[in-house]
C-alpha cells in the first residue's frame, strides 16, 4: 500500500469534494488526483524513477502534495527544502541528497540561479506554474507501482543544531503509520477541515493533520504563508475544525484579537508542540479559542508525532507531553539501556513503525542513533507514576553543577512563566567552583526586569542550585532556519559569571 494508492481510492471515492484550497484555487479530489498523474507523467518522461532524488523549494504551495503523491507513484524521493535558506546551504542539500531533479516555484527563480553553479548533481530545474507541476504533459493516468512498504519516499534534513544537517530518510511505512496514528488517536475523519499555516517542508506542516486529511477523504486549507490575521479569518469563517502550529503562531494568532465562545464555531482540536505551555498560557488559549490545546512530542526522524497529551489530560499534567500514541513505543532509558524508574531522568527512544529507515549517505551517524531496533533521541525526560512523558531537554546539553544535574527545559520553563519575559535559554559555564553553572540568557517584554529579579523568582520556585548564577538580556534568541535555538552560540566568558 502507498500513500498514492489511497489517494487514488479517495478520487474515485469522493471526486467532486474539496481536497485542497489554496487562494483563490480550489482542487477537488478529482482536481488532484489528475494534477499528480500529469505531475507523474512528465517526472518519468525525464527519466525519474525508483530511487531517483527530487528536491523541491516553495512556500507553500499545491506543488508539493502533487510530487509527494507523484513520487510515491513512481517510487521517487521528496527532498523537501526549506525556503529560509541561503544558496550555498541550499546547495548542501541538494548535494547530499543527490538531487537530480529541483522544483521550484516562481518566487525561488533567483535563489536557484545562484544555486545552480554550485549543485552538480542537479540534471533537470523546473519552475512549477500556478496551473499545475505537470502542466503541458499528457493527460495519462500513470498507474501507481508496486513498492515494497519500506522504500524511502520522503528526505527531511533534520535541524543541524551542532553542524552540518543530516537527511533522514521516511519510508512508505513510516508515514502511513504516523496517518494511522492521528486518525486514530486525536481522532481525525473525512468531515475534518485543516489550516495548514506551518511549513510543509517540515514534517509537522506536511505529516500532522494535513497528508491523514487528504488520505481519508477531509479538505486542507494551505496557506502561502503563515499570516496571523489571515489564520484567525479561515477559523472563524471557513470551518476549520482541527489545526497543528507551533507555540508562536498560536501567540501571534491570540494577539490579533478578542475570541471566546462562538467566535470559531467549528474548531475542536487545536495541536502543538515544541515548547511546555504555562498555566497562564493554556487559560488564555481555552478562552481564546474554546478548546484546550493538545500538545505533543516527536522529531523529523519518527515521522513527526510520538506522544499526545489530550485534552482532558492538560489540567492536571501540566508541562507533560502526554503518553505514546497507538502505535508508538517510547521509553526512557539509562545509559546502559535499562529502563528508567518514574521520575528518574533519562534519554528517550523509541522503536516502531514511525522510526526512519537512517540518514541518507551516513551510515555512522545511522549506526549511532539507531542501536538494537531503537532510536535514541538525544532528548532528556521523565515519565511519572502514570507513564505520562515530561521532556528535560537535550542529553548534550545537561548541567551538571557540583555533581547535580541541571536540566535547562526545567529551568526555562520556569523562566518563561515570569509575565515580564517573552523567551528564555539556558546554558552551562565551566565554574572553577562547582565544575558548571547555569546563565540564563532572557528576552525581556518588561525593560525594568532586572537580572536580579529574574534570579529571585527562580529561586522561589526551583532548587537553589537550579538557579542562574547570571541573567543576560538580549534581543532574540539565535535561531537556525527551523526555528530551534542555537545554544552554542549563546557564548559566555566564565570569568564574568
Amino acid at each position: 500500500m502507498t500513500i498514492a494508492s489511497i489517494l487514488k481510492k479517495q478520487v474515485d471515492r469522493h471526486p467532486g469534494k474539496t481536497a485542497l484550497c489554496f487562494a483563490d484555487q480550489v482542487l477537488t479530489y478529482a482536481d488532484l488526483g489528475a494534477r499528480v498523474d500529469a505531475t507523474a507523467a512528465r517526472l518519468a518522461g525525464l527519466g525519474a524513477g525508483q530511487g531517483t532524488k527530487i528536491a523541491h523549494l516553495a512556500f507553500n504551495d499545491p506543488s508539493f502534495f502533487e510530487l509527494l503523491f507523484a513520487c510515491s507513484q513512481l517510487g521517487a524521493v521528496l527532498v523537501p527544502v526549506n525556503f529560509r535558506l541561503t544558496p550555498d546551504e541550499i546547495a548542501f542539500q541538494l548535494a547530499n541528497s543527490e538531487s537530480a531533479i529541483a522544483v521550484f516555484t516562481g518566487d525561488f527563480a533567483e535563489t536557484m540561479e545562484k544555486v545552480r553553479p554550485l549543485a552538480g548533481t542537479v540534471v533537470h530545474w523546473i519552475e512549477s506554474l500556478a496551473e499545475g507541476l505537470g502542466t503541458g504533459a499528457a493527460p495519462v493516468r500513470t498507474p501507481v507501482a508496486d513498492h515494497a512498504p519500506d522504500r524511502a519516499l520522503v528526505m527531511i534534513h533534520t535541524s543541524g543544531t551542532t553542524g552540518r544537517p543530516k537527511g533522514a530518510l521516511l519510508s512508505e511505512r513510516n508515514i502511513l503509520a504516523t496517518v494511522q496514528n492521528q486518525v486514530a488517536d486525536f481522532p481525525l475523519t473525512r468531515d475534518d477541515v485543516t489550516l495548514t499555516a506551518a511549513p510543509v517542508f517540515h514534517a509537522g506542516g506536511s505529516l500532522i493533520c494535513t497528508l491523514p486529511l487528504l488520505l481519508i477523504g477531509g479538505t486542507v486549507i494551505l496557506q502561502k504563508h503563515f499570516d496571523p490575521t489571515a489564520a484567525r479569518h479561515h477559523m472563524a469563517e471557513d470551518g476549520v475544525t482541527c489545526m497543528f502550529a507551533a507555540p508562536a503562531m498560536w501567540q501571534a494568532i491570540i494577539a490579533t484579537g478578542e475570541g471566546g465562545p462562538g467566535a470559531f464555531p467549528m474548531l475542536r482540536l487545536a495541536l502543538s508542540g515544541g515548547a511546555a505551555e504555562t498555566e497562564q498560557s493554556m487559560r488564555t488559549f481555552r478562552q481564546m479559542f474554546g478548546v484546550t490545546l493538545m500538545q505533543g512530542y516527536g522529531l523529523s526522524e519518527c515521522s513527526s508525532t510520538s506522544t499526545l497529551l489530550r485534552a482532558e489530560d492538560a489540567g492536571a499534567r501540566l508541562g507533560s507531553v502526554g503518553k505514546p500514541m497507538m502505535t508508538n513505543r517510547v521509553r526512557v532509558v539509562r545509559d546502559d539501556g535499562t529502563d528508567c524508574a518514574p521520575g528518574e531522568v533519562g534519554e528517550i527512544v523509541q522503536g516502531d513503525d514511525t522510526v526512519m529507515l537512517g540518514y541518507y549517505g551516513n551510515p555512522e551517524a545511522t549506526a549511532e542513533a539507531i542501536r538494537d531496533g531503537w532510536l535514541h533521541t538525544g532528548d532528556l525526560g521523565l515519565t511519572d507514576e502514570d507513564g505520562f512523558l515530561y521532556i528535560k531537554g537535550r542529553k548534550k546539553e545537561m548541567i551538571i553543577s557540583g555533581g547535580e544535574n541541571i536540566y535547562p527545559a526545567e529551568v526555562e520553563q520556569v523562566l518563561n512563566a515570569h509575565p515580564g519575559i517573552v523567551e528564555s535559554a539556558v546554558v552551562g559555564v565551566p565554574d572553577p567552583k562547582w565544575g558548571e553553572t547555569p546563565v540564563a540568557f532572557v528576552v525581556r517584554g518588561d525593560a525594568a526586569l532586572t537580572g536580579a529579579q529574574v534570579i529571585a523568582h527562580c529561586q522561589s520556585r526551583i532548587a537553589s542550585y537550579k538557579k542562574p548564577t547570571r541573567v543576560i538580556f538580549i534581543d532574540a534568541l539565535p535561531r537556525n532556519p527551523s526555528g530551534k535555538v542555537k545554544k552554542f552560540e549563546l557564548v559566555v566568558d566564565p570569568a564574568e559569571v
